[in-house]
């Protein structure tokens, strides 16, 4: 236990790695198999070379079921999920 709580603290000083804040995390469910959102998925454009982030369904990710459900970017679900909270 020691062992392993030294090497996460020494690799992050204890802190997340995500490169991105993802809100929306467990908050959002599948249409597909009812699992919830995560967010951590990361897409390259390969002409742009412009990084996308955005939000999987963890049952899919982690490979639980087969789920068939894309991912969403992360500004469009933000946006929606904003726009419908001021309506």
């Amino acid at each position: 236990q020691f062992k392993m709580k030294n090497r996460r603290h020494r690799k992050t000083g204890g802190r997340s790695t995500a490169k991105s804040t993802y809100l929306l995390t467990g908050l959002c469910v599948c249409g597909e198999c009812g699992g919830t959102f995560s967010g951590g998925y990361r897409s390259v454009d390969r002409v742009s070379r412009n990084v996308h982030y955005g939000y999987l369904c963890r049952q899919r990710k982690d490979k639980v079921n087969n789920c068939k459900n894309k991912a969403i970017k992360k500004e469009e679900l933000e946006t929606m999920v904003i726009n419908a909270v001021k309506k």
